[in-house]
């Protein structure tokens, strides 16, 4: 295994054997293709992958002439190569302008650290900060995706803007931003603007103007961080509005074009009984979302909710857990959501694009502070620190850190980690040596595997946890 130095810095290859090795090296002469020639060898990864297939699953974009778009043609028929041409070059009496390699860019995360108040169960990077300090990070965020599109090219197939509270940009700081968005005029021309672009929004923040400016801007999902329509669970976690809040921000959302609309609860609160559960279920599908994401409570470190639960103000109940787990399946379900996801339920054709990438192992970008990207076998997060992160670009300086090569093994055991959490489930060719994991599994009823494809039983979904640290 060796990595491709240069412009493709981050994209795993592997040495091909024989014949295939040979006639790599017989049409490294046609251009695009002489990347195997200056790698030196091979780009394929074994026997029965094409060059041209080798482009498309590492999401290699090079100029193409028109002898190579009949080559790769060949391997992958033209409507697939259509996708592969970022421009034609023009070569006559053999000479061509230098290659310039990019990789492809396909999901946006953009991370907006700030918060009217920190709620404390949160771990996140975010933290208070008025008018002026988001007037610095817009204004870093924009020099940032600036560099990002000279460094990647760009198909850009959903971007989701999370936090924090994006939402608490001022309609004038989301519209300045709004102008290097790729939705708006920096994408790629050929696949126009993404299908999904999602804004985190929590009630409390929510007024026409933006609501407008979000709107010319390319948003079309919106995420709405309700986590409960029961005061007193509201008063716990910290949250500024009321129940009431959620719902009328539902209907002023419609009122600007946005139909597909998330709504964000959490269970397994501490006092919360089962009864004001189905309650704040009943209330979140009365908004008439397409989405709904149910999340257990977790108690995560360093925040004052896990200092309660190690003094032993809190317990945690699983029985309790699980039968509200049950309880959100059997009443989502009854209304037409599908949990394609464990704690994910949507309508048919509502699912989060951007989430599903992620979840399936695709390549993401990551910007702003402590946002995270994986890239090819590049892995590495921005700093968790907002300060630094805008002097660093200020300076012209790198604000990456903590970065690590991922090999195709941990890439695939990220796969089925998430995967097992999916209905669609994984392909069992994708286990490899961990099969062997397959068949505890199965005798304990927690996966089964038809169709090509391991899937948990409900029984299984209720330990997906600790299914998943089987493969880590």
């Amino acid at each position: 295994m060796a990595v491709v130095p240069g412009g493709l810095k981050g994209v795993t290859t592997h040495k091909a054997k024989g014949a295939k090795f040979e006639t790599l090296r017989t049409v490294a002469n046609m251009g695009a293709f002489d990347i195997a020639h200056d790698i030196g060898f091979a780009t394929a990864s074994g026997a029965g992958t094409s060059t041209a297939e080798f482009f498309e699953r590492e999401e290699i974009f090079l100029p193409i002439t028109p002898n190579e778009r009949e080559f790769m043609a060949d391997d992958l028929g033209a409507e697939r190569v259509r996708s592969h041409i970022l421009h034609e070059e023009k070569v006559s009496d053999g000479h061509r302008p230098p290659l310039h390699y990019k990789l492809m860019i396909r999901h946006l995360y953009v991370h907006v650290p700030f918060c009217a108040k920190v709620c404390p169960y949160c771990a996140f990077h975010v933290h208070l900060g008025g008018t002026t300090a988001q007037r610095g990070f817009v204004k870093a965020l924009r020099t940032e995706w600036q560099r990002a599109r000279e460094e990647f090219s760009l198909a850009l197939e959903t971007i989701y803007f999370g936090g924090g509270t994006p939402s608490i940009l001022s309609a004038e700081l989301f519209a300045e931003l709004a102008e290097e968005l790729p939705s708006k005029k920096n994408g790629s021309p050929s696949n126009g603007p993404p299908q999904e672009f999602t804004l985190e929004v929590n009630p409390a923040t929510v007024t026409p103007e933006k609501a407008a400016v979000w709107r010319a801007a390319g948003v079309n999902r919106i995420s709405l961080g309700a986590q409960s329509f029961d005061v007193e669970m509201l008063r716990l976690l910290g949250r500024q509005h009321a129940p009431e809040d959620i719902s009328q921000t539902c209907a002023l959302l419609r009122e600007y074009g946005f139909e597909n609309i998330n709504i964000d609860l959490m269970f397994a609160l501490p006092g919360q009984s089962e009864s004001k559960w189905k309650a704040t279920l009943t209330a979140a599908l009365a908004c008439k979302p397409n989405h709904v994401s149910a999340y257990a409570l977790t108690y995560e470190e360093d925040t004052p909710f896990f200092e309660k639960l190690q003094r032993g103000e809190w317990r945690q109940d699983e029985e309790r857990e699980i039968a509200m787990f049950t309880q959100t399946r059997e009443v989502l379900g009854a209304a037409g959501l599908v949990d394609y996801e464990i704690s994910n339920f949507a309508r048919a054709g509502f699912e989060s694009r951007h989430n599903l990438a992620y979840w399936r192992g695709a390549d993401y970008l990551g910007l702003g502070p402590s946002a995270c990207s994986t890239i090819g076998a590049m892995r590495w997060r921005n700093v968790p620190n907002t300060k630094a992160y805008v002097e660093r670009i200020a300076h012209g300086e790198s604000m990456r850190e903590e970065k690590e090569t991922l090999d195709a093994a941990t890439r695939s055991k990220e796969r089925i980690m998430f995967g097992l959490r999916m209905r669609e489930g994984v392909a069992l060719e994708e286990f490899g040596a961990d099969a062997s994991h397959l068949k505890e599994l199965e005798m304990n009823g927690l996966a089964f595997e038809e169709a090509g494809r391991v899937r948990l039983t409900s029984r299984g979904q209720l330990v997906a946890d600790s299914v998943a640290g089987m493969f880590v």
